[in-house]
């Protein structure tokens, strides 16, 4: 989300540069439909693969990615409650959006995704 945001701004999102990196460096991208579908396809995929590939404190983070992305783009659904590495908040955005569903007809909840699965 920081992509978006000045640099001047960071402390109100509670963000911080990377270590070296001067203020006048960060170049905040355009808030554009264009680039932030770019950005939500790219964290829906990648919130997907940590999901799928049961990696738990990955697929924990993106989670939180696509809940701020809700919370942001305010679609038209509640946030689903967290379960199987978060497979059916990346679904729920995904169908809503229009973009890749890994996981097809299934919620995401499925025991198939579980740890034990």
């Amino acid at each position: 989300m920081a992509e978006f945001v000045p640099a001047d701004q960071f402390s109100k999102i509670g963000v911080s540069l990377k270590d070296g990196v001067q203020p006048e460096e960060h170049i905040p991208t355009e808030w554009t439909a264009e680039n932030v579908s770019k950005q939500l396809t790219r964290d829906v995929a990648f919130a997907f693969s940590k999901g799928l590939d049961k990696r738990g404190i990955s697929a924990g983070c993106m989670n939180a990615v696509l809940r701020m992305w809700h919370a942001i783009l305010q679609p038209a659904f509640e946030v689903p409650k967290y379960a199987q590495y978060g497979l059916p908040m990346c679904k729920a955005m995904a169908v809503y959006f229009e973009l890749p569903n890994e996981i097809g007809d299934d919620d995401g909840d499925e025991y198939e995704y579980s740890q034990e699965g």
